[in-house]
């Protein structure tokens, strides 16, 4: 019995090994999944594209791991957006098929888009108790533009977009605000561990 689950996990990672590898060295697929990325990003409009200094260092922060290093986009957001990308781009699949092609959206991400452009990408796909993106939730929110908005209010719209039901000002004010501290208090540790290092 023990023989026959060592041989089944060694074939599932043989699989798993040359779906990437078929993944990895069909140009084609890659190209036209970073194509797409990049028509969607281009399909921002301009105060989509550029997302204030601030606003992107708030979600860095607050997005990093624990024990993960900053250097370039946290795993969490790329994954975000890979997966948020990959739903829009074709109907999700069986599960190793499915997990075969977000990995690909993953690299053409990776591959295609600068960290500004990704990290743009990741503000758009964000959501809100009405919809998306997190310059249409400051507008709802604050009625801000996004240059506008104190780190409180930066924080404040992260936290919802973690949960737009779960994390509501309106309708879960004690979880929203216990959030908004965890939140807080995580952007403030990484950005002192940043300082430290630089």
């Amino acid at each position: 019995m023990m023989k026959n689950k060592s041989h089944m996990t060694v074939l599932f990672v043989l699989v798993l090994l040359v779906g990437f590898s078929y993944i990895y060295y069909d140009s084609e697929l890659l190209e036209s999944r970073e194509l797409y990325l990049k028509s969607l990003y281009e399909g921002l409009s301009s105060e989509e594209k550029f997302i204030p200094n601030e606003i992107k260092d708030v979600v860095v922060l607050t997005s990093l791991d624990d024990g993960e290093n900053l250097n370039g986009i946290p795993d969490s957001v790329l994954q975000y957006v890979s997966e948020t990308a990959s739903i829009k781009f074709e109907e999700p699949s069986r599960l190793l098929i499915w997990k075969l092609k977000n990995y690909l959206m993953r690299m053409a991400l990776i591959e295609g888009l600068n960290d500004s452009e990704i990290l743009a990408l990741y503000c758009y796909f964000i959501p809100y108790e009405k919809g998306y993106g997190i310059l249409n939730s400051a507008k709802y929110h604050y009625r801000k533009n996004l240059n506008e908005l104190t780190l409180d209010e930066i924080i404040g719209l992260l936290v919802i977009a973690r949960s737009p039901s779960g994390y509501s000002p309106e309708s879960e004010p004690d979880r929203y605000q216990n959030m908004k501290k965890v939140l807080m208090t995580k952007y403030s540790i990484n950005k002192e561990i940043v300082k430290k290092d630089q």
